[in-house]
């Protein structure tokens, strides 16, 4: 953990943020105090309003989103144009790369380390609020910044302000804020930094959500530990939600149901851990899923394409049981056409397509496996034998694409092109896939009528495409 130096100049900062922005100590009082409560409170609730309605079903893939996007977006894991990114405001991704090659300023992890989240539910209240079970998220990143402290003490503000080309992030304004959903009081600890937050009004200051409080008290580093394991050495970063008691169920739920292949999409994460904490040990669970190894990187700048294949590996710890699927990931660029440009995403030249072809059965935890993906899954199921990947415009149940968005439209008609380029990168060089072999590429051909037209229509596209070029198939 942090040193007493460093844990001292972040107390410094707290108490600065407290006092100049938030007027506590001073004689004065903040006049826009109840207004600046109401609007992050609104920010807070009006953003997935349908959601708390719908935890009753426990069918609300909305829900599953604002879960799991606020906790990538505190650890800004996301890369919602491609993985591995270097990314400037208003342009679009560099080349993929293995870890060492991020950008320093994008690589928020020391460069000796394997990229994890591990996230931990337990009946263990370590926070002294009366929670019945927490969530306890801890990441081996470089930890939070004094500028990533001072954007979740605002309204609106953001370190990643103007990159509006980043995906449902950008769009949806999720963030830090969604984990009021779940819980009333998120503490965060990482690098000095030890607060919460309340979404209730400060007595200080008549303002909740954005006030930080140093945390003294519950939980300490002990507490932390017990949950975390005595003898493994901390993570940097370490998020406490103490869970609002109708949310336990739910939470529980999605994070026991995570989709596997949603590893595939995370910028930089390479392990994503669940453990289930319960009073009696042997009801308590754990899974794992990471990416084992990533090999053959290819670049072709004449079509603007990097391909590369994820292996991939879903471990039932608590019940014995792996899985593993390898998975080729073609991503090619594209121009967007004028004809297809909306007001929200005028600032974006370039459409990234990400085709994924796995070999063997697909990873799925026992869920339906999507056929296309927006930086986290739809429900959308398309017949087609790969996945599509993209910045679509989704439906605000996050179920699917909105099929009469010209943007979406424009998105799919250069899969066709940018599966015969995938395509024959399989076929022509082993070297481009060492794990597949001959027979097997020929299953990913779309054979298979799709009951979504605009996917059928992508389909018979591809087999056009795919009957103009000259293909002999041969295997020794």
């Amino acid at each position: 953990m942090a040193s007493s130096s460093s844990a001292e100049a972040a107390r410094a900062h707290v108490e600065r943020i407290r006092r100049e922005r938030f007027y506590i100590g001073r004689e004065e009082r903040n006049p826009l105090a109840e207004d600046i409560h109401q609007a992050v409170s609104y920010l807070s609730e009006e953003l997935y309003p349908k959601d708390v309605h719908l935890l009753s079903s426990w069918s609300s893939s909305r829900f599953a989103f604002v879960l799991f996007a606020a906790m990538v977006m505190i650890y800004h894991c996301v890369s919602p144009w491609c993985k591995h990114a270097n990314i400037t405001p208003g342009q679009q991704p560099a080349k993929i790369g293995r870890m060492s090659r991020c950008n320093a300023e994008d690589n928020k992890y020391p460069l000796d380390v394997s990229p994890a989240l591990e996230f931990v539910i337990t009946e263990k209240d370590i926070t002294a609020t009366g929670a019945g079970w927490t969530l306890v998220v801890f990441n081996n990143e470089r930890g939070f910044s004094a500028a990533n402290i001072e954007s979740i003490c605002r309204i609106g503000r953001s370190t990643k302000k103007g990159n509006k080309h980043l995906g449902y992030i950008g769009e949806k304004g999720i963030g830090f804020k969604s984990v009021f959903l779940v819980s009333s009081q998120p503490h965060i600890f990482s690098n000095g930094y030890q607060i919460k937050f309340n979404e209730k009004p400060s007595a200080d200051c008549d303002i909740g959500y954005i006030v930080p409080e140093w945390v003294d008290g519950k939980p300490n580093i002990d507490d932390i530990r017990t949950v975390y394991g005595p003898s493994r050495s901390l993570p940097t970063t370490i998020t406490i939600l103490p869970l609002k008691t109708d949310k336990i169920l739910a939470v529980k739920k999605e994070l026991s149901s995570t989709h596997p292949e949603i590893l595939l999409f995370l910028s930089k994460i390479r392990q994503l851990s669940v453990r289930e904490m319960n009073h009696d040990p042997k009801a308590s669970r754990i899974s794992q899923i990471l990416i084992s190894s990533e090999v053959d990187y290819r670049s072709r700048k004449d079509i603007d394409a990097e391909s590369y294949t994820l292996h991939l590996a879903m471990q039932e710890i608590s019940k014995g049981e792996t899985e593993e699927c390898t998975y080729y990931m073609w991503k090619q660029k594209f121009e967007v056409q004028q004809d297809c440009r909306i007001q929200k995403r005028m600032e974006v030249d370039q459409w990234v397509v990400t085709l994924i072809f796995p070999h063997g059965q697909r990873l799925s935890r026992g869920a339906k496996s999507p056929g296309v993906y927006a930086f986290l899954p739809t429900e959308m199921v398309t017949n087609l034998p790969f996945i599509i990947q993209a910045d679509f415009l989704l439906a605000s149940s996050r179920e699917s694409i909105l099929f009469d968005s010209q943007w979406n439209r424009g998105i799919l008609e250069c899969v066709p092109s940018a599966f015969v380029n995938a395509f024959g990168a399989l076929l022509k060089s082993s070297r481009d896939a060492p794990h597949f072999a001959l027979a097997p590429i020929f299953r990913f051909l779309p054979i298979q009528d799709s009951s979504i037209s605009l996917f059928d229509n992508v389909r018979l596209s591809i087999k056009t495409k795919v009957e103009a070029e000259d293909i002999m198939p041969c295997e020794s």
